[in-house]
């Protein structure tokens, strides 16, 4: 794949948004497919970072990934990055992201837990130090948020 424009032998996943382009995530980057043209980025294009672990599509066509060290959001052309607190472990890594029924998006950090990504770009975030390391997230038919961590289900309820 790497002669045929792709940065790397491998993909860590792959996205379609409402436009029909694909997105590809690999190690070294993210790959754009858009009619049979591949666009490459890089953290020197404005991605936060290279590596990307999770990808998601807004209802208004904004696109978040995760990183090892946070997001970014790519919108008009443009990449706006929320880097996670460097104060926080080093495995922060994004592992699972999902967008809700109400619009709202949610991702896993291995480290440091369940984050709301909110409208201003900041995040809310949900711990739990019996449970540490989470890494899937998804909802169920009533609207319920629940993660994967350490061998157990948990669930958000009251904020909590």
């Amino acid at each position: 794949m790497v002669d045929d424009g792709f940065l790397s032998d491998g993909a860590t996943a792959v996205f379609v948004d409402r436009e029909q382009n694909f997105w590809i995530t690999d190690t070294r980057g993210i790959n754009k497919i858009n009619n049979l043209k591949v666009t490459n980025y890089f953290e020197k294009n404005g991605m936060l970072e290279d590596e990307v672990t999770a990808i998601i599509e807004k209802n208004d066509g904004k696109i978040i990934m995760g990183h090892n060290k946070g997001l970014s959001i790519y919108s008009n052309n443009k990449f706006k990055t929320i880097p996670f607190p460097s104060s926080m472990e080093n495995t922060r890594r994004v592992q699972d992201m999902i967008m809700d029924n109400k619009g709202n998006i949610w991702f896993v950090s291995i480290s440091m837990g369940l984050g709301r990504l909110l409208e201003d770009g900041n995040i809310i975030w949900y711990y739990t130090k019996k449970y540490p390391t989470l890494t899937a997230v998804c909802q169920d038919k009533n609207g319920r948020i629940w993660v994967g961590a350490d061998r157990k289900l948990l669930y958000i309820e009251n904020d909590k």
